[in-house]
């Protein structure tokens, strides 16, 4: 991965939900954001975890599944709240060539 800084993460720390997407993956920080950490997951095409305090990922797990269903966007797989952090778990988005 370009540019993107590869990280050591014990999966321990992580819901038991997440923990078959994390294992024997890379692991690689994307965020932009102070708000909010987003692990690029480097394990078969790809999949973004956001990771921010609990109750803050809420409304962008409604808006993915709306947009979603109109087909104006690819869903999440998993959207995961806990009494500290949120986590949101989205495939990586394909590039179309025309």
């Amino acid at each position: 991965m370009t540019n993107l800084k590869e990280l050591s993460i014990n999966i321990e720390k992580f819901s038991e939900a997440l923990h078959n997407t994390l294992k024997d993956a890379k692991i690689y920080d994307s965020s932009s954001s102070p708000e909010a950490q987003v692990l690029f997951i480097d394990k078969k095409d790809g999949y973004y975890l956001k990771i921010a305090s609990s109750k803050t990922l809420e409304r962008e797990a409604e808006m993915t599944a709306y947009f979603q269903k109109k087909k104006l966007g690819l869903g999440y797989i998993s959207y995961l709240s806990g009494q500290s952090q949120d986590f949101l778990l989205k495939k990586k988005f394909k590039e179309i060539i025309i």
